[in-house]
């Protein structure tokens, strides 16, 4: 089952317009290192050092999702379509239920592996490892139902198996290793050549692709590459700070993690500037960009978040405010014995969204708060309960909104 957030959450969140204004606020919050975040539509998930996060409101709250991972320590996160899969300090896990549940399908040897990549692929999915390079991992979409633990490495000709980032770019596999610069594969991974273009002692703590060429994020600054991981191109001027932690962007900007802080690019990397406020001088460890939110895992730091706006020429104005209060169908729909329950809010305001049976008793109530103007993503676990038709409700002080769900187990 999914709890209320319990876990503490090292994330900064800055809400960003066609340029940067920059103003961090931060909330009270413990400290926890966020090693990676991954988004699946309007979903968030933030792999920690002490478990997973997500959040189905752009990052207003959050919640732990990490049953029955054996290994809370999450150093990568993929998707495939809809499964989602983590590295952690002991092996690969997947979910099918968006972070609900968690199986895992290691083999014997990567179980006891801390894996530090991942990435899918049409030619299967490939875990970088901190001691035993990569291992590959391919079958078809109906083994996710019962998948095998069947890993083949994929080293050879790796002469660093400390493997941190991976990235697929055309043809091309890349691997990023801890000191020893770049390796590609032309092969799908059956074998590797490391890249002489680029300094060879090189710690490569990130790899981004993006449709026009491909990043990489080391301890001596920002590389470029328009040729699938052929060639590089130095990419830093602007940056104060050479150790570049992680990417994020989309066809606007560019965002790069640093140990000073995020900056950012408009023209593809060419120029970078710092965002301004705090975390400036933190050392950020990573960035998502989803949804016009930047998301960022601060070292020893608290949860931060800024007010969205998007600066249009001359004229500032909020993002688009959902016209009516909209509660919409769960899905999936049946299910078992999770579900996700969208709803939109004109305004702000006291909401309260409640659980019913078919005699009208109340099961539960899933959210009891103040809310501002938004679209929200609520989860309903129903594993304790019957199959049956159950109702939802969303109230507020103008709005009544009813529907039906139905579990079948």
């Amino acid at each position: 089952m999914m709890r209320l957030w319990a876990k503490a959450l090292c994330v900064v969140l800055l809400f960003l317009p066609s340029f940067v204004v920059s103003q961090w606020h931060q909330s009270p919050s413990d400290t926890a290192d966020v090693n990676v975040f991954a988004a699946y539509d309007t979903m968030v998930f933030a792999g920690t050092t002490s478990g997973l996060l997500v959040s189905f409101d752009r990052g207003q709250t959050w919640q732990v999702s990490d049953s029955d991972l054996t290994n809370l320590d999450i150093n990568a996160l993929a998707f495939d379509d809809t499964v989602l899969i983590a590295g952690t300090d002991q092996g690969v896990f997947f979910s099918t239920d968006y972070g609900f549940t968690w199986a895992s399908f290691s083999s014997a040897k990567l179980s006891t592996e801390v894996v530090e990549a991942l990435i899918v692929t049409p030619n299967g999915l490939y875990a970088g490892t901190r001691e035993k390079g990569v291992y590959r991992w391919n079958c078809s979409d109906s083994c996710w139902t019962k998948p095998d633990t069947t890993w083949t490495a994929s080293d050879s000709g790796l002469t660093d198996e400390f493997v941190i980032s991976l990235v697929k770019s055309g043809p091309n596999l890349i691997a990023g290793t801890y000191g020893k610069g770049i390796f590609l594969s032309t092969d799908n991974g059956s074998g590797w050549k490391r890249v002489t273009t680029l300094d060879t002692s090189l710690y490569i703590y990130s790899l981004y692709y993006d449709t026009a060429a491909v990043l990489a994020g080391t301890d001596k600054g920002a590389f470029r590459s328009t040729d699938n991981g052929l060639h590089w191109t130095a990419i830093d001027s602007g940056l104060t700070n050479h150790s570049v932690t992680g990417f994020a962007g989309d066809r606007i900007a560019l965002f790069g993690a640093t140990e000073l802080g995020v900056f950012t690019s408009t023209d593809n990397g060419s120029h970078w500037h710092a965002v301004a406020g705090e975390p400036a001088n933190q050392e950020v460890i990573s960035v998502l960009f989803a949804d016009s939110i930047l998301f960022a895992g601060v070292g020893l730091d608290g949860l931060w978040m800024d007010s969205v706006y998007v600066v249009e020429g001359v004229r500032t104005r909020p993002l688009a405010v959902p016209a009516a209060f909209v509660l919409e169908q769960n899905y999936p729909n049946p299910f078992n014995p999770t579900t996700v329950i969208p709803f939109q809010l004109r305004k702000y305001g006291f909401v309260s969204l409640v659980i019913y049976d078919q005699l009208g008793r109340k099961i539960e109530t899933l959210v009891a708060k103040d809310l501002p103007a938004g679209e929200y993503r609520t989860h309903w676990d129903a594993n304790v309960l019957p199959s049956g038709v159950y109702y939802y409700q969303l109230i507020g002080k103008d709005f009544t909104q009813t529907k039906r769900m139905m579990v079948i187990k």
